[in-house]
């Protein structure tokens, strides 16, 4: 029963964004990240608030945190998170958006960011964002 009442995603897609909110694929013009899903219908599922973390790793292996006091409860362990959302589940599809704001921390870095979903302390979804270098346009005319 307990394996029934997990909660799964669907949809998961993870885009970064620009100053403007637009999709961007460069590292460079990337100001935050975008993790859209739904969180699938499930009658056995308890319902009402649950906490959405999610976990962004970046290309060198390092996780993206704001905090060192940001953990939730993973199997036996206390775990750091990047972001973190309440919803309020009630055993219907909920589309659900976490956002990851980068003000103040690095430059995003070219190359594949790993992003972990976790929820009723399940590792529920993974996706990869792949970053690339911004590359600038050379005009080649002579003038």
């Amino acid at each position: 029963m307990q394996r029934a009442a997990q909660l799964e995603t669907r949809d998961l897609i993870a885009e970064a964004l620009n100053s403007r909110g637009k999709e961007t694929r460069f590292a460079q013009k990337a100001v935050s990240i975008r993790i859209s899903f739904v969180l699938g219908k499930n009658i056995t599922s308890k319902r009402g608030a649950k906490n959405v973390y999610v976990r962004i790793m970046r290309p060198d292996q390092l996780l993206m945190t704001k905090s060192p006091n940001d953990l939730f409860q993973f199997e036996d362990l206390k775990i750091p998170f990047s972001a973190m959302r309440e919803v309020n589940y009630e055993g219907q599809d909920l589309p659900v958006n976490i956002y990851w704001d980068n003000a103040g921390e690095a430059e995003f870095m070219s190359n594949t960011y790993t992003i972990d979903l976790f929820a009723d302390g399940n590792n529920v979804g993974q996706q990869l964002l792949n970053l690339s270098r911004f590359l600038p346009i050379v005009s080649t005319t002579d003038k």
